[in-house]
């Protein structure tokens, strides 16, 4: 029967496991810090691209309105709301950098990019 098992073995070769995602999987703390970091940019790129979109919404509602009044308060509305929208993206990465790079140190920022240092037990 080993010789069997032997010649398998030998015809076969030796199965290993396929490796893993290599950088995700090596430090867990790591990978999560790494998904934190995707998902703070993926929601200020998404909240950026839906105010440029409605900013210029508004301003060819601005463009149509022609004479009417009413039409060009609503373009106006709409592209001082998009703005708006702007500026609290902006103070929003501002305070989180605020907070957790300078209050709790929780994070590092190294060349353009956050680096989430998060606590060990």
């Amino acid at each position: 029967m080993k010789t069997v098992a032997a010649n398998i073995d030998q015809i076969f070769g030796k199965l290993t496991p396929p490796p893993g995602p290599t950088e995700i999987y090596k430090d867990p703390v790591e990978g999560l810090s790494r998904v934190l970091v995707v998902g703070i940019q993926l929601s200020l790129i998404i909240g950026a691209f839906f105010s440029l979109i409605y900013l210029l919404m508004g301003a060819i509602d601005w463009v149509a309105a022609g004479g009417d009044k009413e039409t060009l308060q609503k373009a106006q509305a709409k592209m001082r709301n998009a703005f708006v929208g702007m500026l609290v993206l902006v103070f929003a990465l501002t305070l989180f950098v605020l907070i957790t790079g300078n209050l709790l140190n929780i994070i590092q920022i190294d060349g353009g990019g956050f680096q989430f240092i998060l606590p060990r037990f």
